[in-house]
């Protein structure tokens, strides 16, 4: 049986294994980094600690199959991991890549400071979902958004934002459905945006 449900601590062994798996452009880069916690101590485990009210799980029997997490307040999220999360990473993982593009990239996020697109005065809340396969065509990263939303709606949020990798084009097709719109386009990267 399918459920989405609210986040607790709990599920980080099952988040940072969904976080890998679906890290390579939706797809599993277990192969593409030699510490599989990487990716997840970057793009999931921080918000549970931060602001756990607005991270959700879609589980199946019980087992979490996708999450997603994020923030109302990206700036204040972002000085917090400066702060508080970012320098005991820099420490676990010294510049030290060793095993490609991936790794690279994530290394090189670690060790440099969060910040925001500018297109954060409009939307200041921003998100990340991922769903492994068993989880895909169920509805469930449907229910999770609406879920996700109606909280930042509770917390009076004008609007939210991602950012995704701009080959993934699966991922960008789910977003433009659900109604999110292209505010900006980086090299590598598409942000996306939705007004509350």
């Amino acid at each position: 049986m399918f459920n989405v449900r609210s986040a607790n601590y709990s599920d980080l062994p099952y988040l940072y294994d969904i976080c890998l798996k679906t890290a390579d452009k939706g797809g599993d880069a277990s192969h593409l980094l030699s510490d599989a916690y990487l990716v997840g101590q970057f793009f999931v485990a921080p918000y549970l600690f931060f602001e756990l009210d607005t991270c959700f799980i879609a589980e199946k029997n019980g087992v979490p199959i996708g999450y997603i997490v994020g923030t109302t307040d990206s700036l204040a999220y972002n000085q917090w991991l400066n702060e508080k999360w970012l320098p005991d990473l820099r420490k676990k993982y010294p510049k030290n890549p060793s095993n490609g593009d991936l790794e690279l990239f994530l290394f090189d996020t670690v060790h440099k400071d969060a910040t925001s697109p500018s297109l954060i005065k409009d939307y200041p809340s921003h998100l990340h979902i991922d769903l492994l396969p068993i989880a895909q065509g169920q509805g469930l990263g449907a229910k999770l958004m609406t879920t996700f939303l109606d909280k930042l709606k509770l917390k009076m949020s004008p609007g939210v934002f991602l950012g995704v990798d701009d080959r993934n084009e699966r991922a960008l097709l789910f977003y433009k459905k659900y109604g999110y719109e292209v505010v900006v386009q980086e090299p590598g990267v598409v942000y996306l945006g939705m007004k509350l």
